[in-house]
């Protein structure tokens, strides 16, 4: 087994544990809650970090299993009958299942008084991305559409996070910290395929690495739902 891959599965695991303990944070701020609702955010991204968890989980067992500890350069490559079904699971969870809370994130930011417009919009977008990705016959097909899946709901809320920071809205959360993490974690994602360019394995790169670096980003958007912003304590006194 060639060294890129034994980094590669490295790498992927400690995204998975910081995912986890992303999760695990979360999750716990809600539980200890007096009142909790399915559409708190810290609900909310918990389920995302499990679901981005989950996706990773999966890649590692692609990665093993399907590879046949052989390093390949997409997904296309795996060797199954069911690989582009394969595929499809893989896109069903990430980036679909991480997408869906931040789409109901941006519904409660902007459409708070309307919860009919809210389960609508999302039950549409759910519905006809799944459809997207189970009609899709080729992976640059899914590629494509996964990409449409993920864009626009996270460039929105990168704007939506600058914009309640300078209307100095929603003091409970620091809104400019998820801003910046939404907005790194972007550009991490535009700039992974140059990873594979660099270091000594021929296949892999240094992507093992982008997958550590990539953790970043979601631990400061994990910290801007967890902490208040510092204008707080101005606007409750």
């Amino acid at each position: 087994m060639f060294e890129g891959f034994n980094l590669i599965l490295f790498g992927t695991g400690l995204k998975i544990l910081g995912l986890s303990i992303l999760a695990y944070i979360m999750l716990h701020r809600w539980f200890k809650q007096e009142k909790r609702y399915m559409g708190d955010f810290p609900f909310l991204m918990g389920i995302t970090f499990i679901m981005y968890a989950i996706g990773k989980i999966y890649d590692l067992i692609v990665y093993y299993y399907l590879a046949g500890g052989q390093p390949f350069q997409d997904l296309s490559e795996i060797n199954s009958p069911y690989g582009l079904f394969l595929i499809k699971i893989r896109f069903f969870f990430s980036p679909l299942l991480v997408i869906i809370p931040y789409v109901i994130i941006m519904l409660e930011i902007w459409m708070d008084d309307k919860p009919k417009w809210q389960i609508v919009i999302t039950s549409s977008f759910s519905a006809s991305s799944i459809t997207a990705i189970l009609v899709c016959q080729t992976y640059a097909q899914i590629l494509l559409v996964s990409a449409s899946i993920t864009v626009v709901p996270v460039l929105l809320s990168v704007v939506s996070f600058f914009i309640i920071y300078q209307k100095r809205r929603m003091p409970e959360i620091n809104s400019l910290l998820i801003a910046f993490g939404q907005l790194l974690f972007i550009i991490l994602q535009f700039i992974r395929p140059i990873w594979a360019q660099f270091g000594s394995d021929p296949v892999w790169g240094l992507t093992w690495l982008a997958e550590i670096i990539e953790t970043i980003p979601l631990v400061i958007n994990g910290w801007g739902f967890l902490t208040p912003a510092w204008y707080s304590e101005k606007i409750n006194m």
